[in-house]
Order: structure tokens, then sequence, then C-alpha cells
């Protein structure tokens, strides 16, 4: 009976010194992870941002672009030109 005594005394500074190092270690691991998750949804935020901005970008642009095919075909009719392949093949023979 003594022998487990004795056994017991050693054993259980033994189990207590393990499971406050599990813990530590395990706390640490979780707070990592929890960091990196962090860091990956920043990620995926500005990544959507940059991709709504170049969107909007874009669709400036196409809008610029469409205004500008306007003004052409405005001053395309006053011009003389009767169709755009006219004025297609206009230009064509211009830079060649």
């Amino acid at each position: 009976m003594e022998g487990i005594v004795e056994l017991l005394g050693v054993m259980i500074p033994i189990i207590a010194v393990t499971g406050g190092i599990t813990v530590a270690i395990v706390s640490t691991v979780l707070k990592n992870k929890i960091e990196i998750e962090k860091i990956r949804a920043d990620a995926l935020i500005k990544a959507e941002e940059i991709k709504a901005q170049n969107q909007l970008e874009i669709e400036k642009l196409i809008l610029k672009e469409s205004e500008k095919e306007k003004s052409e075909n405005i001053s395309l009719e006053k011009s003389g030109f009767d169709d755009e392949l006219t004025l297609n093949k206009t230009r064509n023979s211009i830079r060649e």
C-alpha cells in the first residue's frame, strides 16, 4: 500500500505538469489558428475590394468609350459619311 501512495505522490505532480503544458500548447495553437483565419479573412476582403475597384474602372472605361463612339457617330453624320462601313474603309485606307 505504501508503494501505491509513493507512486501517486510522484505521478500527481507529473500529471499536473503534463496537463498544464498540454493546456498551454493547445491554447497557443488555437490562438495561432485564429490569427491565421483573421489574416485570410483580411486578405479575402482586400482582394474583393480590389476586384470591385477594378470592375468599376473597367465600367468607367467602357462608358467613356461608349460616349466616344457616340460622339464619333454624331461627327460621322455631320461629315457626310452614310454608314459606318464607309467610314471604316476610309480609316483603313488612311492608315495604309
